[in-house]
């Protein structure tokens, strides 16, 4: 990576960094994301609390090569693919 992106990948992660994001923001650390991914496996195994059927609702699993990803389930209402990313992959995206 040379000199100039290396530049506006620092301060792309700086001006993230600088906002303030509520609990239920759509960005997501690295942290939140693994612990989403545990908390819907969770879920998957058995719905037993209000949170559950919330999170079937607004989040499910898929592998790509081998690595699990995040995604917003598909539905009659919903035939698009959205996947969700950690913060640190934005940049890349």
């Amino acid at each position: 990576m040379d000199e100039t992106m290396i530049l506006m990948k620092q301060k792309f992660y700086e001006s993230i960094e600088k906002r303030e994001y509520k609990n239920n923001s759509a960005i997501l650390s690295s942290e939140k994301y693994l612990n989403l991914i545990s908390d819907v496996k969770n879920m998957k195994i058995k719905k037993t609390q209000t949170r559950d059927y919330w999170l079937a609702k607004h989040y499910d699993l898929i592998t790509i090569n081998g690595v699990e990803t995040l995604i917003y389930p598909f539905n009659e209402n919903n035939p698009n693919f959205k996947i969700y990313v950690m913060i640190d992959d934005m940049f890349d995206i």
